[in-house]
């Protein structure tokens, strides 16, 4: 779902929790955290952040892949209930001498854990949740190059996404 003021003041919150929302959209959006990542990571893009929520669920599978060449930063902040499932996490994945993927890092899926990447041919990742009963939530911000948004739409160029996002911006 994406996230933004209008969808968090139709959401069933209290009041406290609506507006713990809206500052925490309000700092995931603003130009200020956009810098700190833009020169953490050494990003010379303008870009456009996009605010979602997610909940994978058991069964979830996602494969080998670097993220499409529009996002230019992904940040993805894990929402989990308690650490009883940490080793579902996000895995950081390379490539080795005979090309296949291996792991050098998960990301554990523990409350209040964040991370975020510069989007490149090199930042493979993949995760995969195969307890039954498992849920995943995750906030991401997807930092989307300006040039590739139009009339607040993506414009994708990557030939195997067939579909257009609207972007709600906050």
């Amino acid at each position: 779902m994406q996230l933004n003021s209008s969808v968090i003041n139709n959401l069933k919150l209290t009041n406290k929790t609506k507006k713990s929302w809206q500052e925490l959209l309000n700092i995931l959006t603003s130009q200020e955290f956009i810098n700190v990542l833009k020169t953490k990571l050494d990003v010379i893009h303008d870009v456009t952040p996009s605010v979602v929520l997610y909940r994978d669920f058991g069964g979830f599978r996602l494969e080998p892949h670097t993220d499409i060449i529009e996002k230019k930063i992904t940040f993805r902040l894990y929402l989990p209930r308690d650490i009883s499932q940490r080793s579902l996490g996000f895995n950081i994945i390379s490539k080795n001498d005979n090309a296949q993927f291996v792991t050098v890092k998960t990301v554990e899926y523990t409350p209040n854990k964040a991370l975020f990447f510069k989007v490149s041919e090199n930042s493979w990742h993949n995760a995969e949740n195969t307890n039954e009963g498992f849920e995943r939530n995750s906030l991401f911000v997807h930092f989307y190059g300006t040039e590739y948004v139009k009339n607040n739409k993506i414009v994708f160029t990557d030939k195997n996404v067939d579909r257009q996002v609207e972007l709600i911006v906050s």
